[in-house]
């Protein structure tokens, strides 16, 4: 006597998936738009420093130098600590760190 057990449609199928095609977009984005910024403003630090550009390619450097070092950091943690937090928290220190870069040209020193 099999019943028919009713099943539950598990809310957040599609829509979860949305969500979290929306976030992972956000951050490809992000990583995208500095890159970007990085490279346009690089021949205006160069000449605001009067560096050289073997001294200016150094910022280039270190700038993939950090990246690199950052991703298998960010990868033991997401093992430690999830996948989920570790890249939103991720996400949420870039933006902050960048939107803090916007601004400080506004501050008054």
């Amino acid at each position: 006597m099999n019943e028919a057990v009713p099943t539950e449609v598990k809310r957040g199928g599609l829509d979860q998936k949305w969500r979290v095609l929306t976030t992972v977009m956000f951050g490809l984005f992000m990583i995208i738009l500095d890159s970007t910024i990085v490279n346009i403003a690089f021949p205006t630090l160069r000449r605001e420093f009067g560096a050289s550009l073997s001294d200016a390619q150094w910022v280039i450097s270190i700038y993939v130098l950090a990246l690199g070092i950052t991703t298998p950091v960010s990868g033991y943690l997401a093992d430690r600590f999830g996948i989920k937090r570790v890249y939103l928290l991720g996400l949420a220190i870039f933006v902050l760190v960048l939107s803090c870069a916007v601004w400080l040209p506004r501050c008054p020193y």
